[in-house]
């Protein structure tokens, strides 16, 4: 019964979440992988990278068509110097370190768009010391992830990603108006 009833909770969530208006993905937050990441406090900081709102279409290869209600996650990455590095000693003055701002799901309308805020990248890093004269942290590339479904079947997916570059992002900055078409899809031979 305790089941049951924890699944109809749920059941409004997911149904709003596959909503026309679920296509808007929510402010991003850092991504925090591995054990007390929570707990440090950033101590360097890179210049500011804005990112301009966004609309992008993804579109799945295999059939040519919007992929309506594919699951998207759109990604912020940053670098920053790590030292001490572990656990290899090949990088005896640190390496960089790749993390992220992420925003929440959100899913494709019936058109397979999704449309993201405006965003402020701010870099930073856990190290400020000596290795780190002349290497802040700064912004790499935009990357979006997405579930896809299998050619032959609907209930199998794949993950995949597409990362829109810096230059990219600039050029569409330029122009006004950030709008990418994404052509993707799970290889053929998946069943």
């Amino acid at each position: 019964m305790r089941v049951i009833l924890i699944t109809l909770l749920l059941l409004p969530t997911a149904a709003n979440a596959q909503n026309a208006g679920s296509n808007h993905c929510v402010k991003a937050e850092e991504t925090c992988i591995g054990e007390g990441c929570n707990k440090r406090v950033p101590v360097i900081f890179g210049a500011p990278y804005f990112v301009p709102k966004l609309k992008i279409t993804l579109i799945d290869k295999n059939t040519n068509k919007p992929a309506a209600g594919a699951r998207m996650i759109v990604h912020y990455g940053f670098k920053w110097l790590e030292y001490p590095y572990y656990p290899d000693h090949e990088h005896p003055f640190g390496a960089w370190t790749e993390a992220s701002y992420s925003t929440a799901a959100c899913f494709a309308n019936k058109e397979g768009v999704i449309e993201v805020d405006q965003f402020t990248v701010e870099p930073h890093g856990y190290y400020k010391g000596i290795y780190s004269i002349g290497k802040k942290p700064k912004f790499t590339t935009l990357s979006i992830t997405y579930e896809l479904p299998y050619v032959a079947s609907s209930s199998k997916h794949c993950t995949t990603a597409t990362d829109i570059t810096r230059s990219q992002l600039e050029k569409c900055r330029r122009k006004g108006r950030c709008e990418f078409t994404l052509k993707d899809g799970c290889p053929a031979e998946w069943r």
